[in-house]
């Protein structure tokens, strides 16, 4: 509004807006108040507006994503159980063979160590040599007076070591059938026939990776293949 300024003894009017007489008789701490709840405010408003904008952003799965995502992990699991599976029964069979070969090597070492025939045969019951058994069932290694694979109290034959059955389903199959070997004092094979004796070791799923195969020649030597030298 006009007001008349009294400067000296001359009056000169003076016009000011409504705004700087507002500012002028404001004092200086309500308005920093005000301009501090205004800078809030105007903060607060973008604060809420970035807010919709991030929960606008978000979505859940849709149907059909959902249904193309279970049908992928579906996938991913049918893929993955079996190979665990068989690499599962593989190792458990390379183990069990490793054990045979490790307990006839032993047997053929003891008998050139003492100059005398060792033997290893099946065994159900760890006290001796059990014909209808198979090496899952378990074998002992014993000295062996008669050099024949059998074992002997009577005569004499000592137990050396008792191994225990398996424990699962595994099969041994040993072409041609025997279930008692045996080594003589200079390491070779004592009571083998026919060249070659194959022990082949499977898993009981009948998996062809998940086999073993112990090949036994005349001069002694336990060789050891994978399943894609086993017949």
């Amino acid at each position: 509004m006009p007001r008349l300024v009294s400067v000296g003894r001359t009056q000169v009017w003076r016009l000011r807006s409504d705004k700087t007489a507002m500012d002028s008789s404001t004092a200086p701490g309500e308005r920093h108040g005000r301009s501090a709840g205004c800078l809030a405010a105007a903060r607060g408003l973008e604060t809420a507006a970035g807010r919709r904008a991030a929960l606008q952003g978000q979505r859940g799965l849709s149907l059909i994503e959902l249904m193309i995502a279970v049908s992928l992990l579906a996938l991913a699991l049918g893929l993955g159980v079996p190979s665990l599976r068989d690499m599962i029964d593989n190792n458990r069979v390379a183990r069990q063979a490793t054990l045979l070969q490790s307990d006839l090597r032993l047997a053929r070492t003891e008998a050139v160590r003492r100059g005398a025939p060792v033997g290893l045969c099946t065994s159900s019951t760890g006290t001796g040599c059990t014909a209808a058994a198979t090496w899952r069932d378990g074998w002992i290694v014993f000295s062996n007076r008669q050099g024949d694979g059998n074992f002997d109290a009577a005569a004499g034959d000592e137990i050396l070591r008792v191994q225990a059955a398996w424990g699962n389903a595994d099969t041994s199959v040993t072409s041609p059938d025997a279930r008692g070997i045996a080594f003589n004092g200079e390491g070779f094979s004592a009571n083998l026939r026919g060249g070659n004796t194959t022990i082949t070791i499977a898993a009981a799923g009948g998996s062809v990776h998940a086999r073993r195969c112990l090949v036994l020649n005349l001069a002694g030597t336990v060789t050891l293949n994978g399943s894609e030298a086993c017949p």
